[in-house]
């Protein structure tokens, strides 16, 4: 999943709120500013694109988290991921929201990362 966050404060509320909720499934839990998402997208060689915008142009908000699961069951994982995303978006503490569904939309979500 990938979430748009509009402050470091929020950065760490979504934190706790994965780590209460998700527990040992959550796997991985990155953040990374708008510079560096413009960066990936501006400069990156394999066509990288903001998953939560359709053009590389500049972000839509200062920070963005990444987040993975790895429990045994993925249809599961998925349940709670967007579980997760629906109490983030509700709190007010993203801006957006995008859970990868399939293969492909996982990888668009990784690419930014690598």
């Amino acid at each position: 999943m990938l979430l748009a966050v509009s402050s470091f404060e929020q950065v760490t509320k979504v934190l706790a709120v994965a780590r209460t909720r998700l527990g040992e499934v959550l796997s991985a839990f990155e953040f990374l500013d708008a510079e560096s998402m413009h960066m990936v997208c501006s400069h990156a060689q394999q066509g990288v694109v903001n998953p939560l915008k359709p053009q590389p142009e500049w972000p839509v908000s200062p920070f963005y988290v990444l987040l993975e699961t790895h429990g045994s069951c993925e249809a599961h994982d998925r349940e709670k991921l967007e579980g997760l995303s629906e109490v983030i978006l509700e709190s007010g503490d993203a801006l957006d929201a995008v859970v990868a569904r399939d293969s492909s939309r996982t990888a668009a979500v990784w690419r930014v990362r690598e």
